[in-house]
Formats: structure tokens, C-alpha cells, sequence
């Protein structure tokens, strides 16, 4: 979802300041105490003008206090859907590359969005399975094969030494890509949005 704000929490007697943040399934309070609520855990979120209250656990309840609680509660209550975060929409022609993954296919088909597991130039989103580093060796072909406009999702698992951040942007570069967005893919993996520089993506569709 990616909300953060400076703000007051009041929690168990303790009102510190620091900065909330709202991720994809939790609500986070980092400062001189830290607090972290899954959204599994909320029983109860209401918003006032000046805090948005927050029941979770065992009858637990904290406010933040927040320059916008109704717009963060808005959120909470209603998180928007992964295959929203990942950007497909009904106009995409998606490819699914060394992933075999039935929910994401399913979501895909919910937008009414083509999906296949061959890349063409009408292909405007691609889902690259990466498992180790060797499997990013894909990415100039599809930069080439894919729409110019067209974005590639890395979806790699979290924390392994086999594939990390730094081998997705550093081989991005190399294979003409830019890294722009990162979202949660799910709960082991990760996915780093990347697209053609824009100084090639203007050279495709200038004439001749």
C-alpha cells in the first residue's frame, strides 16, 4: 500500500512520536517503541478527525494520530488486491516466463487480461520466475522480444543468497532495464517491477 507518515502513537500508557507506515498486510509504528499489527490480527478500525484507533489481539487497542486517519482506514479495511499492485490491467498481454503459478493466473484472468507463456511484441507485462542468477540471463531477449513499453516483473524468492536485490538491479542495467517499483509478492516471495530505459523506448518508436 505503501502509506507513511509522521505521527504521535498512544499505546499501553506510552505516546511516542515516530513514523507509520502500511504495508501490504501490516500496520507498522517505528520510533522510540515500535509496534507491529498484521491485518489478520485487527478486530475493529475506526477513524476521527484527529486519530485512527486501532482494536487487534487480544482486545489491544492503539491510535495514531495522523493527518488523514479516514483515508488510512479507508485502506485498511478495503487492501487493494494483489494483481492491482502488480499493475494488469484488461488491455495487458501477459507472458508468464519460468512460473507456474494457478492463483496469479486465475487473477490475471479475472482483469480479462491475455495470458500465455510465450513472449511477442504485443506482450506489455512479463513474469520472470527467478530462482537463482542464471535465470536472469533471460532479460535481454525478453527486452527485445516484449512491446517496447512493456515491463518485466522479476518474482524471486526472499532472503536467499542464490538470487538478491543486487543481482536483479545490477543485471537489469546490463540487459538495458531500470528497476522502478517493488511490491510483495507473497509470503516467500518478491517481485521488482523493471521497464527499458526511456531513451530506448523513445528510439523503438521513432520512424526508421
Amino acid at each position: 500500500m505503501g502509506l507513511k507518515e509522521e505521527c504521535t502513537l498512544e499505546y499501553e500508557g506510552r505516546t511516542p512520536s515516530g513514523t507509520a507506515l502500511l504495508e501490504t498486510e501490516e500496520l507498522i509504528f517505528r520510533g522510540s517503541y515500535r509496534l507491529k499489527i498484521p491485518f489478520a490480527s485487527i478486530h475493529a478500525v475506526e477513524d476521527t478527525s484527529e486519530c485512527l484507533r486501532v482494536t487487534f489481539g487480544d482486545g489491544q487497542c492503539a491510535s495514531f494520530f495522523l493527518p488523514d486517519p479516514e483515508m488510512w482506514a479507508r485502506k485498511i479495511r478495503s487492501p487493494k488486491a494483489r494483481i492491482d499492485k502488480l499493475g494488469v490491467t484488461t488491455k495487458d498481454v501477459v507472458a508468464l516466463i519460468n512460473l507456474r503459478d494457478e492463483s496469479l493466473e486465475s487473477e490475471i484472468r479475472t482483469k480479462m487480461a491475455n495470458v500465455s507463456m510465450r513472449v511477442s511484441g504485443k506482450t506489455t507485462i512479463i513474469f520472470l520466475g527467478a530462482n537463482d542468477r542464471s535465470d536472469l540471463d533471460r532479460l535481454p531477449d525478453l527486452r527485445r522480444q516484449m512491446h517496447c513499453d512493456g515491463a518485466i516483473w522479476i518474482v524471486r524468492p526472499r532472503g536467499r543468497k542464490e538470487i538478491t536485490e543486487s543481482d536483479v538491479m545490477n543485471l537489469a542495467r546490463k540487459a538495458g532495464l531500470v528497476d522502478v517499483k517493488v511490491a510483495r509478492y507473497s509470503a516467500t516471495h518478491t517481485a521488482e517491477k523493471l521497464v527499458t530505459r526511456l531513451k530506448d523506448r523513445q528510439k523503438s518508436r521513432s520512424p526508421g
